[in-house]
């Protein structure tokens, strides 16, 4: 498995111009993963984690391995919050070609347990699901692939909010479009590796306006 460092550049504050100020937030995230035997470790830090290595911000050890055939556990501890997770996921096939997921999630802050679904029913459609037992907040998504295209719907249930997303894979290059029509917040996201660029704005009845732009490039190596 690839370990990988990443550096993003976040615009803000946006001029009338829709252009960014001179100021530029960079910032830096880097994951080292290495494989022994069954087991994934990895040791992920920020640039926060070298400004100040005492506090250890942003520094998240992890774990994960192959229990057996199609179950993997997995558990993370945050140096700086000190707090771990825990999940173990389950992946079955069945003869009719769908494929289902199942993925149980503890979280040591907030005495937090969810549980996510993902069942792929055939090329084309899938479903997913989410329930946090704790806060009772449930969501439910519903993605329609046809060759290069993918549409999904999602919808939280408790915060009664709708996300829907088009996105359009060609070559290289991976574009999407996103708006929750609730609050017209809307994210246009390009990717093409090792490259991806983010632009987040809102789309409502003032017009529409840019907030935010983040450009990210990653660079994967194996240690």
């Amino acid at each position: 498995m690839s370990s990988a460092a990443v550096a993003t550049f976040t615009f803000t504050n946006f001029s009338n111009r829709a252009l960014p100020p001179a100021d530029t937030d960079v910032g830096i995230h880097s994951v080292l993963r290495k494989r022994v035997g069954d087991t994934t470790l990895s040791f992920a830090f920020t640039d926060a984690s070298l400004k100040d290595p005492k506090r250890g911000q942003g520094i998240i050890l992890g774990a994960e391995a192959t229990l057996k055939d199609g179950v993997k556990g997995a558990l993370t501890y945050d140096v700086h919050k000190r707090t771990g997770a825990a999940s173990m996921t389950l992946d079955k096939s069945f003869d009719n070609g769908s494929n289902l997921q199942l993925k149980a999630i503890y979280k040591q802050a907030g005495d937090m347990f969810i549980l996510e679904e993902t069942w792929k029913l055939d090329a084309n459609n899938k479903l997913g699901g989410a329930y946090n037992f704790n806060t009772e907040e449930a969501a439910f998504s519903y993605t329609y692939t046809k060759n290069d295209w993918a549409a999904t719907g999602k919808y939280n249930f408790q915060k009664d909010t709708t996300i829907l997303q088009v996105e359009k894979k060609e070559g290289k290059n991976t574009y999407m479009v996103q708006y929750a029509p609730k609050d017209g917040a809307t994210s246009l996201v390009w990717t093409a590796k090792p490259f991806k660029a983010i632009l987040k704005g809102n789309m409502g009845k003032g017009g529409v306006s840019a907030d935010s732009a983040v450009f990210a490039v990653t660079h994967e190596f194996d240690l």
